[in-house]
């Protein structure tokens, strides 16, 4: 009984308690003073300026057209057809026969046939040999003291060849026979000024037409000329 009392007093004091504060808030919040007539006008002034806004419809925005550019159009360039070409035939260049070219020969030189010396004995070599036989010996001494008899007198030494080999092979093999004999006669004591020795190779032989050693033989020799 005496929870239920003590329950109700808390709930009545509560609520005066809750009264009481809206009393307060009502003398604290303060009285809204009244509007001058300057203000009330002023509103509505500006009420009536907004509704006047309001009420002018909004003008659409034209859009802006660009400039158009005008272009001139230009009068396209036709490239002519080119016409056909025919193209000429080939012309036909005719083959050249080839020649085989022979190799040229080795010439004796262009000198003027010197005089043979009579007196003097003609020495003969072996086949394709440049060295002096012994059964000539006595035919070079012989041909020595007649060049050592006649001073005066220049004696030029031929070599010579068959016919048989190389133009070139015989004209360097008669050299050397040649080249044999002035070597024998300078060893006997034969003064160089006075000998010369040259060689014509196969190019004048003694004998043509040679078939047999005999006649291949007289023309392999060394033959002493008249300068």
């Amino acid at each position: 009984m005496k929870v239920k009392f003590f329950i109700f007093s808390m709930v009545f004091g509560l609520s005066l308690a809750i009264a009481g504060c809206e009393t307060v808030t009502e003398e604290v919040s303060p009285t809204p003073e009244k509007e001058t007539k300057e203000e009330v006008k002023a509103k509505e002034e500006t009420t009536d300026i907004k509704s006047e806004k309001a009420v002018q419809p909004v003008q659409p925005v034209q859009p802006v057209q660009p400039e158009l550019v005008q272009v001139e159009a230009s009068t396209p360039t036709v490239n002519p057809v080119p016409e056909k070409v025919t193209p000429d035939e080939p012309k036909k260049v005719p083959q050249l026969s080839v020649k085989k070219v022979e190799k040229p020969k080795v010439v004796a030189p262009l000198v003027q046939k010197p005089e043979p010396v009579l007196e003097l004995r003609v020495i003969y070599f072996e086949f394709d040999k440049s060295n002096i036989q012994s059964q000539f010996i006595e035919d070079l001494k012989y041909n020595w003291d007649w060049i050592k008899n006649n001073p005066n007198v220049r004696i030029q030494l031929e070599g010579h060849a068959d016919e048989r080999g190389a133009n070139d092979y015989n004209l360097a093999l008669g050299e050397r026979r040649g080249n044999s004999v002035l070597d024998y006669l300078t060893a006997l004591g034969a003064n160089l000024e006075q000998l010369s020795v040259i060689s014509f190779g196969e190019e004048r032989p003694a004998r043509l037409s040679c078939s047999d050693e005999t006649c291949y033989g007289n023309n392999r020799r060394v033959e002493f000329t008249r300068l």
